[in-house]
């Protein structure tokens, strides 16, 4: 399926993050330009590419009712989906994953594998 990046959007504004992932969407609160000068971004990007492929692992509705019970009875630090994107975001951002980024800036609809 192909992921649709959003950048400048309100849905991460309105719950207070920098992004989120609603698949096959990813919102960013900030501007391209923003997100292209961040040292940052790559991490934040690779975050969010976590949570992907989680989704594709589990399918969208068992992801997010998963999602959502674990945001309920353990909080955000420490939801295993999230615990799972922090740890692997530090990770080097692969050749893939850093072109899908590149695309994004400019492409809107990326063709993921």
């Amino acid at each position: 399926m192909k992921l649709r990046i959003k950048y400048r959007s309100w849905i991460p504004r309105l719950l207070g993050v920098d992004a989120v992932t609603i698949y096959p969407f990813i919102f960013f609160k900030h501007s391209v330009e923003q997100c292209k000068e961040a040292s940052w971004f790559p991490k934040l990007f690779k975050h969010e590419l976590i949570h992907v492929e989680q989704v594709r692992r589990l399918g969208w509705w068992n992801f997010y009712v998963t999602y959502l019970w674990f945001q309920v009875a353990y909080g955000y630090k420490r939801n295993p989906f999230e615990v799972e994107a922090y740890k692997r975001q530090d990770e080097d951002i692969s050749p893939h994953q850093k072109l899908v980024m590149l695309q994004s800036w400019g492409w809107g609809w990326i063709e993921e594998k």
